[in-house]
């Protein structure tokens, strides 16, 4: 183990240290299988072997933490009530399980990892909403080609990927075979039906490709709000520039980045490829919209250009 690593391992038994009187008070145990939610009724069930599901999930919980993506989630589909809503990269639901939803309201939640479904089907078995809430294990692609490798980080569930670039950099990763579909396929059926659509995207890179994979659907609605998350090195991994993406992917949508003021205000941008030029990040949060919600959640602001 290097430095760097060890320090880091240092650094993940301080924290669970320092929150174990936290831990113990609440769940009984330091590695509680059933997470409740913070704002939230609910909870998610995680493996806690993997070091994601106990710092992001588990820890996160004990410190009260809302994270800008579930907020996103939880406030545009409470607000919008959207006829469809999509979770690409559910992770062990700790989106999707984090509200409920009602008439009209579809739900679909996809997950590559075949390892995190029997955690999800569990969390879905306790949610209210379990009947509105479809599970889709594969990887959401530009078109349906069969199975492909996807490489499974065995200690950090969201650094998986289907990209082999990106993967090279994970230690201890396995490969398994997972099915791809787009979600025009998984979706075919009710296209034409949607008018508002609120989804959130995070897939490691790949996120280009499964935006190409719903062009159908997204010609479809009058209106969808979208949080993708953008990381440039794992973009040019997966073969895209700023450029190409803007030119392939992004056209049609009106684009929102966190201006630093408050976590839920974003300032539009001409194109990724402009914002990317004169910002530093390599990691950042990406608000997609067509057309325009009837109203914004209370304390969202998008400033228009």
């Amino acid at each position: 183990m290097n430095v760097k690593a060890l320090g880091k391992e240092i650094e993940w038994y301080l924290r669970l240290w320092r929150l174990a009187p936290a831990l113990l008070r609440q769940y009984g145990t330091l590695k509680p299988e059933r997470v409740r939610l913070p704002r939230s009724r609910h909870a998610v069930y995680i493996d806690t072997g993997d070091r994601r599901a106990m710092k992001r999930i588990l820890l996160d919980a004990v410190r009260g933490r809302y994270p800008i993506n579930r907020r996103f989630w939880v406030d545009f589909v409470q607000t919008v009530g959207p006829d469809l809503a999509l979770d690409v990269g559910a992770n062990y639901g700790e989106c999707v399980f984090a509200t409920e939803y009602s008439e009209p309201t579809r739900v679909y939640a996809f997950e590559a990892n075949p390892a995190l479904q029997p955690y999800l089907r569990r969390s879905r078995e306790e949610h209210p909403s379990a009947d509105r809430i479809e599970l889709v294990n594969a990887l959401v692609d530009e078109r349906p080609r069969g199975e492909v490798p996807f490489f499974v980080n065995t200690q950090w569930s969201g650094g998986s990927t289907a990209v082999q670039e990106v993967a090279e950099g994970i230690a201890g990763r396995r490969e398994v075979q997972v099915e791809t579909v787009s979600i025009d396929s998984v979706l075919d059926e009710i296209i034409g039906q949607i008018d508002t659509l609120v989804f959130k995207m995070d897939i490691e890179g790949y996120e280009p490709f499964a935006l190409r994979g719903m062009e159908r659907l997204l010609d479809s609605v009058e209106t969808a709000v979208g949080f993708v998350e953008v990381d440039l090195r794992f973009l040019e991994k997966s073969g895209w520039t700023p450029e190409a993406y803007d030119e392939a992917v992004l056209d049609g949508f009106r684009l929102f980045v966190p201006d630093g003021e408050s976590e839920t205000r974003f300032r539009e941008i001409p194109s990724l490829s402009a914002h990317v030029r004169f910002d530093s990040q390599l990691h950042f949060d990406l608000l997609l919209v067509k057309g325009w919600p009837q109203r914004l959640p209370e304390d969202w602001e998008l400033v228009t250009a």
